[in-house]
């Protein structure tokens, strides 16, 4: 399994279910938010991934600046790059609940953006979704 290590994230790739997966160890800052995201995305791109679970049990909700960044950085400049993925999204249940009394979490959901996101308080019925559940584009 390939790993990316540092003391506040950890990207791996699951070679099993071909999906690139982001744990947070910690809250983080704007600046390392931004270069675990960018080593997931190298990730993503290096081995033509789809599928991609980001595990933030860890870690607050996303700050209005880091919605931003990702939009701008991530979302906006991706074009075609990002077509019909598969995004889950884990978290503590609190955090689920915070989540759904705010819904400001990820504004970029609010686009039309190729991504299917899926929110989840476990990791391994975030895997089953990915691994054995239709997609809104299974079928394009």
């Amino acid at each position: 399994m390939l790993t990316f290590e540092t003391d506040f994230y950890q990207v791996s790739l699951d070679d099993t279910n071909q999906v690139a997966i982001l744990f947070w160890k910690r809250e983080v800052t704007l600046p390392e938010f931004q270069e675990g995201s960018l080593a997931l995305r190298e990730v993503i791109k290096q081995y033509q991934l789809n599928k991609w679970l980001v595990n933030s049990t860890h870690k607050g909700l996303l700050s209005p600046e880091a919605e931003d960044w990702l939009t701008a950085t991530i979302f906006d400049n991706a074009g075609d790059k990002f077509l019909m993925h598969q995004v889950a999204y884990v978290m503590t249940e609190e955090k689920y609940q915070e989540m759904v009394q705010d819904y400001s979490l990820l504004r970029a959901s609010h686009k039309k953006l190729p991504l299917e996101i899926h929110y989840f308080t476990s990791q391994d019925e975030a895997l089953h979704w990915m691994v054995h559940e239709h997609t809104t584009f299974s079928h394009q």
